[in-house]
């Protein structure tokens, strides 16, 4: 695709999500651990993307639960078994704190100064 189809078709969802602190896993990689980059091993960037994978998961069954639907549907059951499972949850599940489609820009003219420079670098998870 041209970057003009990016802009124009391409579609990103971005989730800002909380973890409990209890369980995020923190540590440098160490001696035998397999790195992409410095700081940061496989081992890490696993744990949390599983981590937002069960955050995210976590708020689909929040959504479905929160649903009302007639009685009669299965948009009803599917609501119910939303709610079991959230209530069956016996691990933290973290949360979702805001949620938004990205829209790019277009192009724009080059930063005049260091500080309007800065404020275009994009956000860590955006590097990975």
């Amino acid at each position: 695709m041209t970057p003009d189809e990016v802009r124009q078709q391409v579609r990103f969802a971005i989730w800002y999500i909380e973890m409990p602190s209890e369980v995020f896993d923190p540590q440098k990689p160490d001696a035998g651990s397999y790195t992409w980059a410095d700081g940061t091993s496989y081992r890490q960037i696993r744990h949390v993307v599983d981590w937002a994978t069960r955050a995210l998961h976590a708020e689909y069954q929040r959504r479905e639960a929160a649903m009302e639907p007639h009685p009669l549907t299965v948009q009803y059951e599917w609501a119910e078994s939303a709610r079991q499972s959230i209530q069956e949850a016996k691990a933290p599940l973290g949360g979702v704190l805001l949620s938004q489609w990205y829209k790019a820009k277009d192009e724009e003219d080059p930063p005049e100064t260091e500080e309007e420079a800065l404020k275009r670098i994009p956000c860590p998870m955006c590097h990975i």
